[in-house]
Order: C-alpha cells, then structure tokens, then sequence
C-alpha cells in the first residue's frame, strides 16, 4: 500500500514535459504534485519537517467518497515518510456505509461485530529515516494537538500509558516489532465527550503489519502478548447476533454513552451508531469551550435536554445562564443611559462597558432602521436585547458572554450612573 509510489512515474513524466509559461517558473516538488493529485480525491496532505512525515486526510463528504478506491478508503488518516514516500502508518480505513455493507453481506457469515469506543484516536509507528518511534492523531504526526482541554492527547496518551502499564512511551514501544503499527483510542476523564471515564485506559483497535502491505494483524494474537506482560490495555468486546435485525434491536437498547457497534468483513469495515448517542453528540456539538456550548443549546432551546444527558455540567449551566440574563439587564440599561435620557444625564458611549458597547450600538442602529420617526420606531425593551443576542451564531454569543464574564470579575457589579453632568460655556475672546 505504498500509494504515494503511483505517482512516481507520474511526476517523472510531468518534470521531463516541463515547459515554464512564465519567467522565473520552476516544476512543483513531488509533494506539491501529489498533494494537488489527492486534492483530486478530495484528499489534504501535509508535510511536517521536524517529524519528516506527509500526512493526508480525506476531507470530502462522507456520502461523495469513493470507499472502492483504495487511496480514498485508507485516507481516513495515513502518514507516509516525507524523504522516501513510503507508507508508515495507516489508520482504520473509511467504513462503508452501513445499508451498503448489509446489502454486500446479506448474511453474517464472516462479519465480526465488536464494540465501538468513544475517544480520541492516537496512533503509533516506528520511522525508519527517523530511527525513532512516533505517535499521531489521526490529523497531527506528535498529537501535540488539543480540544476541550489544556491538555494536547500526547499528554493524554502517555497518562493513561502509564496507568495501564506503568511504562514511558519509550519503554512500551521498545517492546514491540518495528514493523508493526498500532491504532489506539484514548479513553481519559480529563477529555470531556459523550462517553465519560473513571480513569485514563486505552483500547487497541488495529494492529497492522507493514512487512506484509500493512495487513491486520489478529488482536487475539496482541492481546496474548500485552497481557503476559501485565499490561491493563483493553480490546474491543465481542460481540454474535444471528442476523442483522437482531443487531438493530440490540442497537436500540444501548445507553446514550454507547456509540454503537464496528462491523468487520476482512479488510472492509463498517459502523452502526446509536441512535441516543446520536442525540446527545448533536448536544454537545463540536465546539471547544463549554461556554459556546452552552450558547449552542441556548439557541436551540435544548439547555434542559443536555443537563439531562450531562448533569455534571448543572452548576457549570447556572454560571452561564447567570452570565446571560445579567449581559441582558446591563445592555438594556446601559441602552437606556446613554440613547434614552436627557442630555444632562446621559452617559458616554465610553462609560459602558466594553463587551456591550458592540451591541449597544446595533441595537441603536437596529432602532434607527425600525422606522423613520420616533413614534414608528420599535421601542427598545429587555426582550429587544435578548433577541439580538439570540440572532447571532452560538460561537458570537458565546465570545460576548466569555468577554462580560471576565469583565465581570474584574469590575464588582455597580449600577448604571444618574448624575448629571455639568456642562460650562466656552468663553469667547474678541
């Protein structure tokens, strides 16, 4: 599966019809002509010096890929060695579609069925240029990458390599065969996702060998080993139905923290997802921080919903509602302060705070459009406010409230000012 290889002849072919259409034009590097090949594909890749690998990643849409191309279907993440151009790692390959790979196997005969944990994919290698052992996300080569945490999955990783092992990353890999590869799913309380952890522990989901075109290797034949060594490293449950009605019955009695199953014919592969768990990872979205999230749900109108799948994050919620009603309050008021009153008592623009100036001033300007007189302007009352805020994308919503939140502990709470101002005349010299 050296798929970079294909394009060898290719590029060899581009360089010796090389004819420059402009002064100073040199033929691309052999990444840029693969990288602009896979782009074909709807496949990104990307060079790391300091790793020296090239990594790609299919980006297109899930229903547009082509799963019978091997290029497509291995690219769910693939590093190759950026000097040689050789495969080093392929992750689990793209799955069929689950109605597809039933129809191709109307029977089980032959499909193994297993559990499907949620967490982080964190893939391990060994570079021969480099002469060292590496681990990868399936879109980072070093995994110094993060997401809702503070934390990068290396750091993940090699917690929960200790806990189950007891042994550095250099330690555990020293023990394994060079021509091995290792797909791993990081399972860490820290990493907050639909499926909760007591304790960092790993699961091994795929061990390839690269001497034999980076073939599975049996995990039954892995699991012997790592368990002679002591190691709490877990493998996926299996699981046997008879047919495929009464794996979609099984399905529908999983808890919303199970994903669903894997499916596995040979090289092919396939999944099944939950329905419940379906619902509460559209809950949770794919935002970063938990105040967007919030903002997320509080748009949709599903805050309720997601406590109830996520009560831990109750106290969490309340912070954050509190946060929105009192950015409500305040940009009313402050609305009122500085556009309502008399022009001895209004406040300056500069006197309100900052993270409400912005919109202060379109609500003013969304007033001023309501109509062309005063009295066919649309009055701006609290529920004004609050559908401004309402309209905009729960990313915005959720950078205002961060914004208010941080100026609110840095500024105790005090009421919008009445006093008036005193106003002198300008002397004139003649």
């Amino acid at each position: 599966m050296n798929f970079l290889a294909d394009f060898e002849s290719s590029f060899q072919t581009y360089l010796t019809s090389f004819t420059p259409v402009s002064e100073g034009q040199v033929p691309l590097t052999f990444f840029e002509f693969a990288r602009n090949e896979l782009r074909k594909k709807s496949i990104n890749i990307f060079s790391n010096e300091e790793h020296q690998t090239m990594i790609a990643r299919f980006k297109g849409e899930s229903g547009t890929a082509d799963v019978n191309d091997p290029v497509v279907r291995n690219s769910r993440s693939i590093i190759y060695d950026l000097k040689t151009h050789a495969t080093l790692m392929i992750a689990p390959n793209k799955s069929f579609e689950y109605e597809d790979f039933k129809t191709n196997h109307p029977t089980m005969e032959g499909v193994t069925v297993e559990d499907f944990p949620l967490g982080p994919m964190i893939n391990v290698y060994y570079h021969p240029t480099k002469e060292c052992w590496q681990m990868a996300t399936r879109s980072y080569v070093g995994a110094n990458n993060s997401f809702r945490s503070t934390k990068s999955f290396r750091v993940f990783f090699e917690e929960a390599l200790f806990k189950t092992t007891g042994l550095t990353f250099q330690e555990f890999t020293s023990g394994f065969q060079k021509n091995h590869t290792f797909s791993f799913v990081l399972m860490h309380p820290e990493y907050f996702d639909v499926t909760r952890y007591a304790e960092p522990s790993l699961v091994i989901v795929e061990v390839r060998d690269r001497d034999y075109n980076h073939g599975l290797v049996p995990l039954e034949d892995v699991e012997c080993f790592t368990n002679s060594a002591g190691w709490k490293i877990k493998y996926p449950k299996r699981h046997t139905f008879a047919t495929w009605d009464a794996l979609e019955e099984f399905i529908k009695t999983q808890p919303s923290q199970e994903q669903g199953l894997i499916l596995r014919f040979e090289n092919e592969r396939s999944k099944i997802r939950n329905p419940e768990f379906i619902r509460a990872q559209k809950l949770l979205g794919n935002h970063t921080k938990m105040i967007d999230i919030f903002a997320e749900n509080l748009l949709n109108h599903t805050v309720q919903d997601f406590l109830e799948i996520f009560p831990e994050k109750v106290n969490e919620f309340h912070h954050f509602s509190e946060i929105y009603r009192k950015m409500i309050t305040q940009t009313h008021s402050h609305y009122i302060a500085h556009h309502t009153r008399p022009v001895d008592q209004k406040i300056l623009f500069s006197e309100i705070p900052r993270p409400l100036q912005t919109a202060v001033f379109n609500i003013h300007k969304q007033y001023m459009e309501s109509g062309t007189t005063r009295e066919t302007r649309r009055q701006v009352k609290p529920n004004v406010v609050e559908n401004y805020f309402k309209n905009l994308t729960a990313v915005e919503l959720g950078n205002v409230m961060s914004y208010w939140d941080n100026y609110l502990k840095q500024n105790p709470e005090q009421p919008v000012q009445t006093q008036k101002r005193v106003f002198k005349p300008r002397l004139v010299t003649q």
